[in-house]
């Protein structure tokens, strides 16, 4: 009995561990957490960031000293013949026609040697790495708007997902009261003190409670397949959504209107930043560029196929600066030029529209805003009066002073100002969402 007594216990304690395990809890916060560890696009942003990072590394790459070697092992079997005309050298005694066919050369030609090259002037590299460093700025914004994306569409399934939750809890009350309402007609038919008709409708109502149950859980469980989609889970099942309506609208306070910091108008903004600089390397890239080279290399001529034969191998090295500069592209430069000019208008004017439409994004939040509050207000109130409502009418029905038809009716005004203050809440959190937004506070 004493082991048994043990291994219950044991089994006991495996079987709450589990159930503690299944039942997961999962705040807002950490929901948006996880899905800006795990969304792919957040992730390929900041990717997007280091290759930026990456290609500044490479520009400055380009200032360093470019070092070569080379190797050529070459075998002549047969060498170029040259003529020389001998006879116009004057030369006493020969003739002045004379010539003599002579093979300049050896047979074996190899050559080792290093070569090196470093630039000293390239008038557009300073102009390359300034827009590189706007490109990584772009690229961090980037990453800043996808988060903000990324808690955007989190917070509206979370807020859905809560939704349908409480949309289930409300159906099984449906779903409890009609079966009160149904036992009660039920002890009223045996009682002689209600009709067959009635009792059924009785029924009819309760099936339709449990068939607004069913319907609610499988809203739920898209909510939370969604949810779980945003957030980059697997999945979400046996997960319990820890935050409700109560802690949630409790609003975030005066917000300070910070549109002016949304990354989407900063990248607009840098943008016409990097035209701008388009413009100039377009004409800077016809100024000359200046370069030092050099080069030592040994090279051994011999009749020998023998690489180690003393006095057979001979040294030479050079030095020099080599400039070059385009003297005619087909206006290039120019037409290039002239396109970043065309880009720096239609980022000006981008620029007017973005903010233009900050002003009516933040003023449609706003009154949406105001406008939930007191809708929620409302709902509240309305839900507190019909409850009161329903459970008097609910007392009077048992004392047989309200139909069957009259507490229906009671309790579908209940059920109305149920749903209205569940939908008022969601609507107010969407309405809160967006504002925040708007002002630049996600």
């Amino acid at each position: 009995m004493k082991q048994f007594a043990i291994i219950l216990s044991f089994g006991t304690w495996l079987f709450l561990m589990a159930t503690h395990t299944r039942a997961q809890g999962l705040s807002l916060e950490a929901a948006l957490q996880h899905g800006l560890a795990n969304r792919p696009e957040v992730e390929a942003a900041k990717v997007g960031t280091e290759l930026s990072v990456a290609q500044a590394d490479q520009l400055r790459a380009n200032w360093m000293p470019k070092v070569t070697a080379s190797a050529d092992f070459r075998w002549n079997p047969q060498l170029q013949t040259s003529v020389i005309p001998l006879g116009a050298f004057g030369i006493p005694g020969i003739p002045s026609d004379a010539v003599s066919n002579v093979q300049f050369g050896t047979a074996f030609v190899n050559t080792v040697g290093v070569q090196a090259e470093q630039r000293i002037l390239a008038p557009g590299s300073k102009i390359d790495r300034r827009i590189n460093a706007l490109n990584t700025q772009a690229q961090a914004l980037t990453v800043e708007q996808q988060e903000i994306n990324v808690r955007q569409a989190i917070s509206q399934a979370y807020f859905a997902a809560i939704y349908e939750k409480v949309n289930v809890q409300l159906a099984r009350e449906g779903e409890s009261r009609a079966l009160v309402r149904l036992n009660d007609g039920k002890v009223k038919l045996e009682n002689g003190a209600a009709i067959v008709d009635e009792f059924e409708r009785l029924k009819l109502a309760y099936r339709m409670a449990q068939q607004a149950t069913l319907n609610a859980q499988e809203d739920y469980r898209l909510a939370l397949t969604r949810l779980a989609h945003e957030t980059g889970h697997e999945s979400l099942d046996g997960v319990v959504l820890m935050d409700s309506l109560e802690s949630l609208e409790g609003g975030q306070g005066t917000l300070t209107d910070r549109s002016g910091n949304r990354p989407d108008l900063a990248l607009e903004k840098l943008s016409l930043a990097t035209n701008e600089l388009n413009a100039q390397g377009a004409l800077l890239r016809r100024l000359p560029t200046v370069s030092a080279y050099g080069a030592y290399g040994v090279q051994q001529l011999n009749n020998n196929p023998n690489p180690f034969e003393a006095k057979t191998w001979f040294p030479n090295s050079y030095l020099g600066v080599r400039a070059s500069m385009v003297l005619f592209d087909g206006r290039q430069a120019r037409l290039d030029a002239r396109d970043a000019q065309f880009r720096i208008r239609v980022d000006s004017l981008d620029i007017a529209r973005v903010e233009r439409a900050y002003a009516l994004e933040i003023e449609t939040a706003a009154t949406k805003l105001a406008r939930t509050k007191v809708q929620l207000m409302e709902s509240k109130e309305n839900l507190v009066l019909e409850q009161r409502l329903y459970a008097t009418d609910l007392l009077r029905s048992r004392e047989g002073s309200l139909t069957a038809t009259e507490l229906r009716n009671s309790e579908f005004s209940l059920q109305n100002a149920e749903h209205n203050r569940l939908l008022a809440v969601y609507n107010f959190l969407i309405a809160e969402l967006q504002y925040r937004n708007a002002t630049g506070n996600l």
